[in-house]
């Protein structure tokens, strides 16, 4: 049995919230400048935009609090989701239904796939593995980062 876990960094959630910030107070200087300053209150755009940041932040939050469990047992990849205190099981493949698991620049066969889901600790990562397997008489797809470590045991 092989396991590993993987949480969300907050660096990249953190970046990209002040991506948005910054892009709010732009469009919030273009609306003062333009003619929607005569229909739209400042306090109200103010509050507006505090709205949505705040927002934006707890669902940050609580993407950071989520982690994935990887496992190797008996021939089966199973994913956890762990979410504070409580965990689900994700996903259970067995390795003779895996039509492809591997990067996802190097796969070329475009299967139809009922469901895409990610099981990633960020959006920005270029480590990011596909793994494609038949369930039920359709493919399903799955992105997931495991480690280098966790590859090797697969392979094996």
């Amino acid at each position: 049995m092989n396991k590993e876990v993987i949480s969300k960094r907050p660096l990249p959630l953190i970046l990209l919230w002040i991506f948005i910030l910054v892009n709010l107070l732009a469009l919030k200087e273009v609306i003062e400048l333009s003619d929607l300053s005569k229909v739209i209150e400042e306090k109200y755009l103010n509050y507006g935009i505090a709205i949505i940041l705040i927002l934006v932040a707890v669902d940050f939050i609580r993407r950071c609090k989520i982690k994935y469990k990887y496992f190797l047992i008996d021939n089966k990849l199973v994913i956890h989701k762990l979410k504070g205190k409580s965990h689900s099981v994700e996903e259970v493949v067995d390795f003779k239904d895996v039509h492809f698991l591997g990067k996802k620049c190097n796969y070329k066969n475009k299967v139809k796939a009922r469901r895409t889901t990610n099981y990633l600790s960020h959006y920005c990562n270029t480590n990011r593995y596909l793994c494609v397997y038949k369930k039920d008489g359709g493919y399903k797809k799955f992105y997931f980062q495991p480690t280098k470590n966790f590859i090797k045991n697969i392979e094996c």
